[in-house]
């Protein structure tokens, strides 16, 4: 019976040790490609243009072969080379992604760069740091392996009326700040949308609403009076 015992407690520990090796093996292998992001520069301003460097190892002992894709920001605009990308580097853009076909040598390295122009940055990331996302390169075992994460601070001299903390703030208004300040509010500005609410801060005539809600609480009064008459005649009527 303990020899029995014995048995299953080594053929546990065997299969946990294969795990192991397994697991470690898968690791090892994980390690033996590796994917860096680098820019150009860590601070950029509006109109930059920020080159983008990655460089994948290969540390194996055989051909590696895959696909490098990139993701930037949604605003920037990739910059196209004089170069053609088919032909020298592989490259071409679908979707926000830059995709690169790379084939590296065992024990080498391969640099894969383009550039990126922040011309159209929008005022919510003007002097905050944005996350560049991380790279992933995909080889021909449909295995992943992605890049350390990066971020480039967006300096700006800028002066912003809208702080976008979604409160309608003393300087800010539905014309310059609609992200915090609803139409129809009094925000010392007239935006006469029609919201279904009189906005205050308009003129006679400048806001629908308004003449709607005139035109109601009109009407409204009238059938008040209306009502008022009636029971008044039903009152008098019983009385005589």
């Amino acid at each position: 019976m303990a020899l029995d015992v014995n048995k299953k407690i080594i053929k546990k520990i065997l299969v946990l040790l294969v795990l192991f090796i397994f697991s470690l093996s898968l690791s090892l292998g994980q390690q033996s490609i590796t994917v860096t992001k680098t820019i150009s520069k860590n601070t950029i301003s509006q109109g930059d243009i920020l080159k983008i460097d990655i460089t994948i190892r290969n540390n194996n002992d055989k051909t590696l072969t895959g696909i490098l894709n990139d993701f930037p920001p949604k605003f920037t605009k990739i910059i196209e080379e004089k170069v053609d990308l088919e032909e020298e580097t592989g490259g071409s853009i679908m979707d926000l992604v830059k995709t690169f076909q790379v084939t590296i040598q065992p024990g080498e390295s391969v640099i894969k760069s383009y550039s990126l122009d922040f011309s159209n940055i929008p005022d919510p990331l003007l002097n905050k740091k944005i996350d560049l996302g991380r790279s992933k390169f995909i080889d021909d075992k449909n295995n992943q392996f992605f890049s350390n994460e990066i971020g480039v601070f967006i300096s700006s001299d800028k002066k912003l009326v809208c702080n976008y903390n979604f409160v309608c703030d003393s300087e800010e208004n539905y014309g310059n700040c609609f992200q915090d300040c609803l139409s129809g509010l009094e925000d010392n500005y007239c935006d006469g949308l029609k919201d279904r609410r009189c906005d205050p801060d308009c003129r006679e005539k400048e806001d629908s609403d308004c003449r709607s809600n005139l035109g109601y609480y009109t009407l409204l009064g009238f059938i008040i009076i209306l009502l008022a008459v009636f029971l008044f005649i039903i009152l008098r009527r019983k009385k005589s």
